[in-house]
């Protein structure tokens, strides 16, 4: 190996500096290396399941990406709740049935029964079921709530944006937005200060699911 290129290579990685202090590391945090500092290329996260509780804590600003962009591509078919029972309110089977145990397992989670035929005709267990827990993903619309943790220092965290954009782009006014069990959106973190800022937020993902068609006037302001 050939020693004075590999320290060549490092500076060249580093910055002019051989300090490798990890808040000015120029291959995390510069411009030239960052992900999803565009809405145009975001970072991006699947969700298939809910509810469902995300946590996202970094920095922004000095010496990296002033804006970070994630793009959440909702893929959801299915519910891992096992708490709430959901009364279907109309007649279009857009709402989640509630998941069950069958055969009085412990588990949280729905147990299938195959069933296995005897020459007799006899059978030994019941017949699987199958819950479709979504029927209808157009006429369904699940919850996004973000909430900003902030980090208890004013000062701080009153030069920080935190916005949801919709699909088309366009920032959402509200940190609650319902979309399409198989929607997407962008969270955008903003800088507005030449120092590093630090963040912290949730984002619960299904905390309400709802028919479209029981939706009211308050809850289609917040549609995405």
């Amino acid at each position: 190996m050939d020693v004075t290129q590999e320290i060549l290579n490092r500076v060249q990685s580093y910055g002019v500096s051989s300090n490798t202090n990890s808040n000015s590391l120029a291959s995390s945090k510069s411009l030239n290396f960052a992900n999803g500092t565009s809405i145009d290329k975001p970072i991006t996260q699947s969700v298939t399941a809910f509810p469902v509780k995300l946590k996202y804590s970094d920095k922004v600003g000095l010496f990296g990406s002033e804006n970070i962009f994630i793009k959440f591509q909702l893929n959801i078919t299915d519910s891992i709740t096992t708490i709430e029972s959901i009364e279907e309110p109309d007649g279009y089977l857009t709402v989640l049935n509630t998941r069950i145990t069958l055969l009085g397992a412990t588990d949280d989670y729905e147990t299938a029964v195959e069933t296995y035929g005897e020459e007799d005709g006899d059978t030994s267990y019941d017949h699987a079921q199958f819950i479709s827990t979504i029927t209808n993903p157009a006429t369904t619309r699940i919850s996004v709530n973000l909430t900003n943790l902030k980090t208890g220092n004013r000062f701080v965290d009153n030069w920080l944006d935190v916005v949801i954009y919709d699909k088309n782009r366009k920032a959402h006014s509200y940190d609650l937005m319902y979309l399409k069990p198989n929607d997407f959106f962008y969270i955008g973190f903003h800088a507005r200060a030449s120092k590093r800022i630090p963040f912290n937020i949730e984002l619960e993902i299904g905390r309400e699911y709802l028919s479209v068609f029981n939706m009211t006037d308050q809850q289609r302001r917040y549609e995405g």
